[in-house]
């Protein structure tokens, strides 16, 4: 009598055995012929017939500290943010995953299969990942556009002005993920952190001091603003999932853009390939303020 071959459990199963962030992170990850479920998910929305300038913070429940201005850019500022990440800021002087790849390239963006390997860009100080630090012979200007954006922002929330002086600008295909960690490099921890949200929708993992806290999670779309200040400033954080278009109007119905097509058929085969890019990926720009000084 033939014996039966064990069927492989569900690879969500047995998520009580996790530690509740990294059971978060695997009940958000995509798996072949599995829907998830979003229904936890927070999701904070600007109305269409907002402008800009009448979005407000709304604060996260249960995560002092943490605030998202849900589609503060406008269409137009998020297209010029676009351009900029993709044809200017991997350019160097700024260093790129690109730079010990292929060596110093003046135009990633005149090179399409440059510009989908592209991780990430450093911006300000170039902090250097090996070493886990930000050497002080390594530090260009922080661009004008981005401290303005910090300038409104830390305007709305009515706090002191923060500095930012490094800016980690992430590049993600909707296929990757960010695994649970804590930005704690800064030797100032007490300034917010900016994170700035373009391209493809994000589930974002807000956790606690350990990772034996369960992770609250929420909606981050093109667009956003969100402030980690306060205790959010030491907590985990990460991203299980991207949403490509397809899936997030499958899962999110409700869910409108604000940058369509129509935004770039002026830029002719640059836009064409711009929007295809943000159709498909993520970008993140992390600010921070190094130096409590």
């Amino acid at each position: 009598m033939g014996r039966h071959k064990k069927r492989d459990p569900s690879p969500l199963q047995q998520l009580e055995q996790l530690q509740p962030f990294k059971a978060a992170e695997k009940r958000f990850k995509r798996y072949q012929g599995l829907r998830t479920d979003f229904s936890d998910v927070l999701r904070f929305r600007r109305e269409l017939t907002q402008g800009p300038q009448d979005v407000e913070a709304h604060a996260v429940p249960g995560r002092e500290g943490l605030f998202v201005f849900p589609g503060l850019l406008s269409a137009s500022e998020q297209i010029s943010l676009l351009e900029r990440c993709l044809k200017v800021y991997p350019r160097p002087p700024h260093k790129s995953n690109l730079l010990p790849l292929h060596g110093r390239i003046d135009d990633p963006w005149a090179q399409e299969q440059l510009v989908a390997q592209l991780s990430w860009v450093t911006l300000g100080y170039q902090y250097d990942w090996t070493a886990r630090r930000y050497p002080e012979e390594e530090k260009f200007p922080v661009p004008q556009e981005i401290c303005a954006l910090v300038d409104e922002v830390s305007s709305r929330m009515k706090r002191k002005q923060i500095v930012p002086e490094a800016v980690i600008v992430n590049y993600y295909s909707h296929s990757r993920t960010l695994g649970g960690h804590l930005d704690d490099v800064e030797p100032d921890q007490e300034s917010p952190i900016i994170s700035i949200s373009l391209g493809c929708s994000a589930v974002f993992l807000a956790g606690g001091r350990t990772k034996d806290e369960e992770p609250i999670p929420l909606l981050l779309r093109s667009g956003d603003v969100m402030v980690m200040s306060g205790e959010s400033r030491r907590c985990y954080h990460g991203v299980p999932r991207i949403l490509s278009w397809e899936e997030e109007k499958a899962y999110f119905p409700e869910a409108q853009q604000l940058v369509s097509p129509a935004d770039l058929k002026d830029r002719g085969e640059d836009g064409e390939r711009m929007m295809e890019y943000f159709k498909s990926h993520r970008i993140n720009l992390n600010v921070r303020q190094v130096h409590s000084n």
